[in-house]
């Protein structure tokens, strides 16, 4: 009882502590594109499913608004996850190289928005989480079981699924070749 009152208070210290806003919060979009940044031209793609979804602190966001800027990759996963848990040192790496070229928004499905916070702050997720109560994503995206990540240019082209996520060094020097492609810095 104890331990569990520790942790408890910890990761409430731990909310508290972020300097940018709540994990998973709209604070954690990018902000406008650097001016440096050029992006490749769209090659020919199914186009993705938009969808409007809520993040964690209720910010609305639609896909279709995110990609209308630079390029996105959805991150679907659960907290019980033991492979996401795995991936997340990863895939945060991979947002702070792509920076502000790139959005990240991780979808939370099957999960109790107290245990997906408890995750970001246990993980130290960068990137603003939206909850998929009814999953209506993951079955926009296939995504039946976590982790699945989707890559979508900017423009709305579904480039590339990762079911499985970046489950090995090779996946994620994958993703990370993928998301280089589309854009250049000057």
């Amino acid at each position: 009882m104890l331990v569990a009152a520790l942790v408890a208070a910890s990761a409430c210290d731990a909310r508290a502590a972020w300097t940018d806003g709540p994990p998973g919060g709209g604070e954690r979009l990018p902000g406008p594109v650097a001016q440096d940044v050029d992006y490749a031209e769209p090659v020919s793609a199914p186009a993705a499913p938009d969808l409007a979804l809520a993040l964690l602190d209720g910010t609305r966001v639609s896909l279709a608004e995110l990609w209308a800027e630079r390029p996105v990759v959805l991150v679907f996963f659960s907290s019980w996850c033991a492979t996401c848990a795995d991936q997340q040192r990863t895939l945060s790496d991979l947002t702070a190289a792509h920076g502000d070229a790139v959005t990240f928004l991780g979808i939370a499905g099957r999960d109790e928005s107290d245990a997906v916070m408890d995750f970001l702050v246990d993980h130290e997720v960068p990137y603003p989480v939206a909850m998929d109560a009814d999953h209506t994503a993951a079955r926009h995206y296939a995504a039946e079981e976590p982790p699945l990540i989707a890559v979508i240019d900017r423009g709305g082209g579904l480039l590339r699924g990762f079911p499985g996520g970046v489950a090995d060094a090779a996946t994620a020097e994958e993703l990370d070749a993928t998301l280089t492609a589309l854009y250049r810095r000057d």
